[in-house]
């Protein structure tokens, strides 16, 4: 299915979005950018259904490992399956705490978007680590 650029740019702004409310900490304004009835299975494979859970791990987790992490999210491929629906890859890089050092955590996350009348949200995501990207 061919999409226009505007809903490219759409889906762009919206992983930027995730970005600016992951790393201020903003839990609230991470948590609105999902479907009320997504569902989220975190890194270490735990579900999460609906934006009030995810919204509920993701506080713990902004004042845990996660508290001043900084999230860099690069869209890698978007496929648009039907006018309102989406998916999309994206690479990921974070930092979490480890005792009292920070590690670096790569992964990629997978997106399953819905366009509302007002806005693409976030239906589904799922998180895999991965190796960090050798240095070229």
């Amino acid at each position: 299915m061919r999409k226009s650029n505007c809903d490219r740019a759409e889906v762009e702004a919206l992983m930027a979005a995730i970005e600016r409310a992951w790393n201020a900490g903003d839990v609230e304004s991470y948590a609105r950018l999902y479907a009320g009835d997504a569902n989220y299975v975190t890194r270490s494979g735990i579900p999460r259904k609906g934006r009030a859970a995810i919204r509920k791990g993701h506080a713990a987790a902004f004042r845990g490992a996660l508290k001043g992490s900084e999230l860099k999210i690069r869209l890698r491929r978007a496929r648009f399956l039907e006018p309102r629906s989406a998916v999309v890859h994206c690479a990921i890089a974070f930092t979490e705490k480890a005792g009292n050092r920070k590690r670096e955590v790569c992964g990629v996350t997978r997106f399953e978007l819905r366009k509302t009348r007002t806005r693409w949200e976030i239906t589904a995501a799922r998180t895999r680590e991965t190796r960090r990207p050798r240095k070229r």
